[in-house]
C-alpha cells in the first residue's frame, strides 16, 4: 500500500475511533458505495427470483445470505479510492471476478454467521490470504475482532430498525379512508401483498447500511496495521525527507542563477589583483634598470642589503599570492 497517498489521516485510533472513521468515509462516498451495492444485488436477487419465485421467504432469506458478495465490491472500490485511485462505477464493474474470487465461498459458507466478518474481509479480498495464512494474520491483527463483532451486532439491530420503521412511515401516511398496511402481515405472512412491502423495505434497509458496515470495518483494518506496523511515524518521516530535499533544491537553483548572471563580473574582480601585481612588479623593474652604474657602484653594501630587505618585504605582499598546506576529508 502507498500510505503517502491515503486520504485519510493516519494516527493511533482506538476501535471506535476508527468505526468513526468509516462511518465518515462512508458518508463521503455513500451515493458511490450505495450504487455499487445495488449493481451486484439487484443481478442476485433477479436470479434468486426466478429459482424461488413462490417462496417470497426463501427468496428474501437468499438475499440476505448473499451479503458478502455484495459487500465484496464495496471494499474493492473503497480500498483504491483511500489511496487516491477513486475508479468509475464502469471501471469498477469490470474487475467483478477479481473482487469476489473463489474465496466467496468460504464466506457464503462455514464462515457466513462470523461476527468480525467485516474485519477479515480485508485480509481475505486485499491481502488474497487463505487457510492458515489467513489465520494467522488475522490472529497477528487481532485487536480488531472484538470491535468488529460488536459493529456487526450494532448494524444489524439498525438495519431491522430502518426497515421496520420505513414500514411504519408508510402505514402512517396511508390516509384513513384507504385501506391500511398491515404491519404484521409485511414481516411475517408471505403470502400477502404487504409483505412485498416490508421485503422492499428490507431491501432498502440492507443497501443503507452496508456502506457503513464495510468502511468501517475496513478503517479498523486499516488502525490496527497502522498500530502494529507504525504507518504513522513511515509517512511522517518520508514527508519529512521530501521537505528538505525541496529546500535543498530551492536553495540551490537561486545560487545557480545568481552564478551564472554574474559570471563575467565576478572573473573581472578576480583578475584585478593579479593585474595589479604585474604592474607593481614591472614598475619595480624598471626602477632597478634605470639607475646608473656608476651610481649602483659606489653605493654601500648596506643601502644593498636594505634594498634588497625591502624588495622582500613587497614580495611577501597577498597580492604576489601564498603557499598554504591544507588537509581535507573526502
Amino acid at each position: 500500500m502507498e500510505i503517502d497517498r491515503l486520504s485519510a489521516t493516519l494516527r493511533p485510533r482506538s476501535g471506535w475511533e476508527s468505526v468513526d472513521l468509516g462511518f465518515a468515509l462512508a458518508r463521503h462516498w455513500f451515493s458511490t458505495l450505495w450504487l455499487l451495492w445495488w449493481i451486484t444485488a439487484l443481478p442476485a436477487a433477479a436470479l434468486s427470483l426466478l429459482m424461488l419465485y413462490d417462496r417470497p421467504s426463501l427468496w428474501l432469506l437468499a438475499v440476505w445470505w448473499l451479503k458478502p458478495l455484495y459487500e465484496s465490491l464495496l471494499l474493492y472500490w473503497l480500498s483504491h479510492a483511500l489511496f487516491g485511485d477513486t475508479a468509475t462505477l464502469r471501471e469498477t464493474a469490470r474487475q467483478f471476478p477479481r473482487a469476489f474470487s473463489s474465496r466467496i465461498w468460504p464466506r457464503l459458507l462455514w464462515r457466513r454467521f462470523g461476527l468480525g466478518r467485516s474485519f477479515a474481509m480485508p485480509v481475505e479480498l486485499l491481502e488474497r490470504l487463505s487457510r492458515k495464512p489467513r489465520r494467522e494474520r488475522l490472529r497477528v491483527l487481532g485487536g480488531g475482532k472484538d470491535t468488529a463483532a460488536w459493529l456487526t451486532i450494532i448494524c444489524v439491530h439498525l438495519e431491522t430498525l430502518l426497515a421496520w420503521s420505513a414500514v411504519l412511515l408508510i402505514a402512517f401516511m396511508i390516509p384513513d379512508h384507504l385501506p391500511g398496511l398491515d404491519i404484521e402481515a409485511a414481516f411475517f405472512d408471505d403470502t400477502s401483498t404487504p409483505y412485498f412491502i416490508g421485503t422492499l423495505c428490507m431491501l432498502i434497509a440492507m443497501s443503507v447500511i452496508a456502506p457503513f458496515y464495510v468502511a468501517a470495518g475496513f478503517a479498523l483494518y486499516l488502525g490496527r496495521r497502522t498500530d502494529l506496523e507504525a504507518w504513522d511515524l513511515e509517512l511522517r518521516f518520508r514527508r519529512s525527507l521530501a521537505a528538505r530535499q525541496s529546500r535543498i533544491r530551492n536553495r540551490r537553483r537561486p545560487q545557480a542563477i545568481k552564478s551564472r548572471a554574474a559570471g563575467p563580473g565576478k572573473m573581472a574582480c578576480a583578475w584585478l589583483p593579479t593585474l595589479w601585481s604585474g604592474m607593481l612588479m614591472a614598475l619595480l623593474l624598471l626602477a632597478a634598470g634605470i639607475v646608473p652604474e656608476q651610481v649602483n657602484a659606489q653605493a654601500s653594501p648596506a643601502t644593498r642589503e636594505q634594498a634588497r630587505t625591502a624588495i622582500q618585504q613587497v614580495l611577501a605582499d597577498d597580492d604576489f599570492g601564498s603557499y598554504r598546506d591544507k588537509e581535507v576529508w573526502h
